[in-house]
């Protein structure tokens, strides 16, 4: 067979397969996380802008973060404090209740972080709706929790 031919007959396989590949349905890409990067200190939340060390009994010590209904959303909490701290997102109500509490989104709380330990989570903002999150421990604060102290923030999920 004359090398021209095969040379055009691979080149033609070739043409057709990548066409027949470009065709196939596409898997739906997953929607990228929005990294949110704190550090837990006591008894406040560095982050995204705001880095006050102390806040005013009853007043947020730690950013705005604000997010969209099913935005995945993944948290890295730094530990830079010397105690044990959290990060729990939470109904309003958490702040004058001392009862415990679960998070609002599944997945939506970390481990307890140790002084130079790092926790990362994950999790689907699924329902619109203003909610807060902060550090529930009341380690070395008993019967305070650390976000008695101010070591809370505003959590926001728009429609």
């Amino acid at each position: 067979m004359n090398k021209g031919i095969i040379i055009g007959i691979v080149v033609a396989v070739v043409v057709v397969g990548a066409a027949a590949f470009l065709a196939l349905p596409q898997a739906p890409q997953a929607p990228q996380a929005r990294t949110i990067q704190l550090e837990a200190r006591e008894f406040s939340f560095k982050g995204l802008g705001f880095d006050k060390v102390a806040c005013d009994p009853g007043t947020s010590c730690g950013p705005k973060i604000q997010v969209k209904a099913g935005e995945t959303v993944r948290v890295v909490l730094k530990n830079i404090g010397g105690a044990d701290h959290e990060f729990m997102v939470a109904e309003e109500s958490v702040l004058k209740e001392k009862a415990m509490h679960d998070p609002v989104f599944k997945e939506a709380m970390s481990e307890e972080t140790k002084p130079g330990q790092t926790s990362t989570i994950t999790f689907v903002a699924e329902k619109a709706g203003k909610y807060v999150y902060g550090c529930f421990l009341d380690v070395a604060t008993k019967p305070d929790r650390h976000a008695d102290r101010g070591m809370w923030g505003e959590f926001t999920v728009e429609a």
